[in-house]
Parts: structure tokens; sequence; C-alpha cells
């Protein structure tokens, strides 16, 4: 089985070679580092053009010379080619990219001529080091950030593939056009293809099976593919690294959301591409990302499938090597531990629903409006990656599926249809799109905008509920349909009687088997004071009632307890469920609940060396803490009751 690709991205720091070269050959010993990253920003500069490639080239040279370990190891990151935008004290004089609105922006357009040419020589001269690989950063794009080009050169090429002139105003006013909209993406990626094209070639003078690699954004996944490919070389893998960092963000309830991201471009991405980590701690130093906090990204990002990371832990403007320290004292540390749990993610399967279901085709995100997405703008993995129940997110499974309204534009009514015949819980304003687009019979209920009374609490059983800020009616359309909770009106907030005002949640069982959890609710997120009626305990429990019904059995596992915690949970061909645990919360555990129905024979965890380690459960309490931050893994043996 394959191992783990790690990038050490190296800054060339001239005068600290030598301290440069012993770091990365320890970096590649300890095994925290498969291979170094040299990094080098190309965007051109100066009139005429700076000869970057010679400069860096030199101390890239130099750098390879006072390196003791085996040079084959060495490679290139081209951290900059097209531009990353920021504006240098002279520019150069090629074609900028126009943005929609007609402004510059300080990146290059990849149809200009006069550019190609300067890349060309460029990637030729830094190709003919014969570097171990050359790796092409995300500023190589035409989608986020960017949200199009409509210089002259992409008007032309557009224009000729319409049969018409165009204006920059006149293209923007046809890209509401969808048919419109996908030609000119078709124009956009043959764009960047025609200079990835110039880079390969470049590369292919000085060996046509040079590795070549690339790095995408979010919104950009979809070019991701076809670029990897051109750039790859003779007999060798595509290899893309994710956009999934989570830049200057302390905090850790944002977690499951990146997560979410990065599954999203996984998704997008065809199954033979090998996908990295972006684990970028970006300005590479603890005062923006802890290392808890690298450690934790990189254990989730292997979770959702990444084969390996882009380590960014060196300062690259000046050297500072003590600002890297604790970076690398937790990679090295848990080494063992991310390849024992990349093995074991390669034969498991994610198990019991999915937070969030990634449709079959990547989604259309048009140019120039949309040029930033590139999956949900919201899933019910941010609600249930804090409250402790299972979160996964996963391409079409044969799994139950929690929708929110989002999510449904996302997919075509062939998913949809497949879905719904799988099973699903909804939030109301995902059931009123479904019945929009004509399922409401499978869902069992028709599902309108809300107009009635305010919505003063939820009856569900004994237990009152919280009342959210968003409701949908539902219109059961049977009495095959369960109302399973009450909405609820009352005069003012000291009225001890209430008056029902219609189903707050409803189950149904669809003609194709499919079971169907709808709430009226549409829960909003953790920063607003409104959202407290799911980010609840009973909520919790209510939720977790729902997914029993359309699982069709309990959820295996959960943490019963109120502090922040993200769990993944996935089976072994043997029966065996991997479960991870990340506490997002500021407060340490000293043990960890664990609820579930099953009876628990055996339960082992992954330690830093890479061993899997018995922990002891008793009275349904594992019996390891859990500091903020940290993830624990671990094997469970069970078995139904």
């Amino acid at each position: 089985m394959d191992k783990l690709t790690t990038l050490h991205v190296m800054p060339l720091l001239p005068g600290h070679e030598a301290d440069l070269a012993a770091d990365a050959l320890e970096l590649v010993q300890s095994g925290v580092a498969t291979a170094v990253a040299c990094s080098m920003t190309l965007v051109p500069e100066g009139n005429p053009p700076e000869n970057k490639a010679k400069i860096l080239g030199d101390r890239f040279t130099a750098f390879r010379r006072a390196y003791q370990g085996d040079r084959a190891q060495l490679g290139i990151l081209a951290q900059a080619t097209i531009g990353h935008g920021y504006v240098p004290d002279e520019p150069a004089p090629f074609q900028q990219i126009v943005r929609p609105d007609g402004s510059l922006a300080y990146q290059m357009c990849p149809l200009d001529p006069a550019f190609q040419a300067y890349i060309r020589d460029t990637i030729r001269h830094l190709a003919a080091l014969r570097p171990a690989f050359i790796m092409i950063d995300d500023d190589f794009r035409l989608l986020t950030g960017r949200n199009g080009c409509f210089c002259p050169l992409h008007l032309n090429e557009t224009g000729k593939r319409l049969g018409r002139s165009l204006t920059r105003p006149e293209l923007v006013q046809l890209l509401a056009d969808e048919q419109v909209a996908r030609l000119y993406d078709t124009v956009l990626l043959d764009s960047l293809l025609q200079l990835a094209g110039v880079i390969r070639d470049a590369m292919d003078e000085t060996d046509p099976a040079l590795p070549g690699s690339f790095c995408t954004c979010y919104g950009d996944v979809r070019h991701a593919g076809p670029i990897a490919g051109r750039l790859a070389g003779q007999g060798q893998p595509r290899v893309v690294r994710i956009n999934n960092a989570r830049y200057l963000s302390p905090e850790m309830r944002s977690f499951p959301i990146r997560m979410y991201h990065g599954a999203a471009q996984i998704a997008s991405l065809d199954g033979d591409i090998r996908a990295l980590a972006e684990t970028d701690t970006c300005p590479q130093n603890r005062y923006s990302t802890a290392a808890a906090l690298l450690h934790a990204h990189y254990t989730g990002s292997i979770l959702e499938g990444c084969h390996g990371a882009k380590h960014w832990i060196t300062r690259t403007r000046a050297y500072q090597p003590a600002s890297g320290a604790a970076y690398r004292a937790i990679l090295g540390r848990y080494q063992a531990f991310y390849e024992t749990l990349y093995q074991a993610v390669q034969i498991s399967q994610p198990d019991g629903y999915a937070a969030a279901a990634l449709p079959s085709a990547s989604f259309f995100n048009a140019a120039p409006r949309h040029g930033d997405r590139c999956g949900s703008e919201k899933t019910w993995g941010a609600l249930l990656g804090v409250l402790g129940l299972p979160c996964n997110f996963i391409r079409m499974p044969k799994l139950p599926v929690m929708m929110t309204g989002e999510d449904v534009d996302l997919f075509s009514d062939q998913d949809l249809g497949e879905l719904v015949e799988t099973g699903l819980v909804l939030e109301g304003s995902a059931a009123e799109k479904l019945c929009r687009r004509g399922f409401s019979a499978g869902i069992g209920v028709v599902a309108k905008p809300y107009q009635g009374p305010r919505v003063s609490a939820e009856r569900w059983g004994q237990r009152m509920l919280g009342p959210d800020t968003t409701y949908t009616r539902l219109l059961p359309l049977s009495q095959a349909t369960r109302v399973h909770a009450t909405l609820l009106h009352r005069k003012s907030g000291v009225h001890e009687s209430f008056s029902e005002i219609g189903p707050a949640a409803t189950s149904f069982t669809n003609d194709a088997g499919g079971r169907v959890a709808v709430l009226a609710a549409s829960f909003g997120t953790s920063n607003k004071l409104s959202s407290f009626g799911f980010f609840d305990a009973d909520r919790k429990l209510e939720l977790l009632e729902l997914l029993s019904f359309v699982c069709g059995r309990p959820v295996a596992f959960h943490y019963p307890g109120d502090a922040e915690i993200y769990l993944k949970l996935r089976r072994f061909p043997d029966g065996r469920y991997l479960l991870a645990l990340f506490n997002l919360g500021h407060d340490p555990l000293d043990t960890v609940p664990l609820a579930s129905p099953l009876q628990i024979s055996r339960v082992e965890q992954i330690t830093p060396d890479g061993q899997w380690q018995p922990v002891a459960l008793e009275s349904g309490v594992l019996l390891t803490s859990l500091a903020p931050a940290e993830p624990k893994v671990f094997c469970i043996t069970a078995a139904d009751r």
C-alpha cells in the first residue's frame, strides 16, 4: 500500500543555505517530509522583466550543494507564475487580467504571447537544473478571486466561439445565460491549459518524465484535473494540492466547515488523482496558527481522503527558525500516527449517514458571479460537527443523507432522485426546494414558505424545544406521513397555554423504501443567539431519534456530553469501527464519554508512534483525555446487543 506524500516548502534565503539544508535533511530523515519544495516567486517584475529564473535558479543550486542528503528529493515550487495579485515596485509590461468591472489585477493573462514566452524561458531554465519536480502554485487560476478574465485577448477568443464581437459589458451580461457561461468557462480553462502546455513543453526539453504537479483553489477545482494532467509528465501521476488551509483561524468552531471544503474538492477530482492537503500556517508562525491546530488540520485532512500534504512551516521572508520549531516538533512526534491513520482510512468506508453529500458532477460555479464557489454554503456538518454526532461528507453515498437548502442547489434531478430513495433528513428550506423540483411525493410533505403566527416553541414528546427564526410550512400528503413534533404559539412569554400551529417535524417512508425526516426549521450559525434552538442538548436528542428512523437503526456512536466534539465514523471490512474525535472547544476533557447501542468488546487508539494501544472503557466512558484542539483516533470492536 502506498504511503503519504509530504512536501516541505522552503524559502531560498541567501546566506542561510547550510542551515536550511540541515533543517530540510532532518525533516526528510525524520519522516516529516518526503521531499523538499524550494519556493520561487516567478511572477514577472520590472520593465524589462527581471531574470528571476537565473537569480532563483542560482539560489537553488547553492542550496542543493549544501544539502547532504539525496538530491533527488529536492524540487521546485513555482510559488507564483500568473501572480497572486501583489503589485510589485516595478510592474512588468504584460497583459494583466481584467476583472468583470473593468479594473486591472496584477495577474498575468495566460493568453498573452509575450507572457507565455517569459514563462517558457523561465521554466526551461529551471527544468535544466534537473529538480525532482516542479509544482505550480494556486495563483494559476481564473475563477476564485478572479471571476474570469475580460481582457481583449479573452474577449476576442470568446467572441470567435460565439461568432460575434464582444465588449466587456456585453460579455458580462451574456454570461447570465448558462450556455454562454459554459462556453466562456471552456475558454478560461483552455487558456490555462495553453499556458500549462507551455510549461510542460519547456520541462520536456530537459526530461519528458520530470514530474509536474498543481495547486488548486476552492472554486477552481473543476479545472484542476485537466491542468494537473497537462503538467504531470510522461508516466507520472496527477497530483493536486487542494485548498483547505485554515488561514488565520485560531478558533476551532469552523473546523468542520473547512473539512467539508476539503471533502468537496476531493469529490470533484478523479479517483486517480493524489490529493495533498494545504497545511499552510501562513504567515508561518504561531501568532497565526498553533502547532496543535496544524496537527488537527492534517489529521482531519487525512480522514477526508488526502494522500499527504504540502507543509508550509517555515518563515519565508526572513530566517527565523524558532518560528517553526513547534510545528516540526508536533509533526515529528506524530509522523507514524499519520501513516497508520492513512492506511486505516484507505481500507475503511464512511458509516451511518452523511452530514452532507457531494454531487456526482462538480457544481458549475459560473464566472463572474459564482467563481469562488465549489460546494454548499451551509451543511449540517456545521451543526453536527460541534454536537458530537457523526459527521461524514461523502460523494453520492449509499447511505442516508442530511441536506440543507443550500445543499440542494448542487445536485441534478437524477442525483436528488437517488438521494430521496436512499433516505434523507431535511431542514425546512431543503424541503421547499425539493418540492419545487417535483419531489414532494418522495418526502411525504408539501413544503411552502411559512406564513402564520410566530413560532414560540416546538413540542417533541414531553420536551419543549426552543424556536428558530426561519420556518417552513409542512403539509403532510397523507396519513403515511407521521407528525413527529409540533410547532407551538403562545400569547406572551408568561402565558402558560400554547396553541398548535403545524408540524415541526415529520417522518415518512416512500415507495422506494427511503425514509425521510423533515424539520420545519432551518438552523442558523453558532454565532447568533437565535440559532440556539439547535445548538441544544434536547435538539441533539431529537436529531438522534430522527437519524435512527432514517437509518433504520440507532446511531452507532456519538458523544453524549455538551463539549464541542467533531466526530468521524468509518467501518473496516471486518466490521470494526474507526472513530475519530476532535475536541473543538476550549475545555480539556479528562475522560471521553461515548454513547453506543452496541456491545463494545475492545477499544484501541493510535499512539503518536503509530501503534494501536488498548484503551479502557468503563461505564460508557473512554479512560483517555482529550485536550483542546486535540484529535484521537480509535478502533472499536463491537456487536449488536
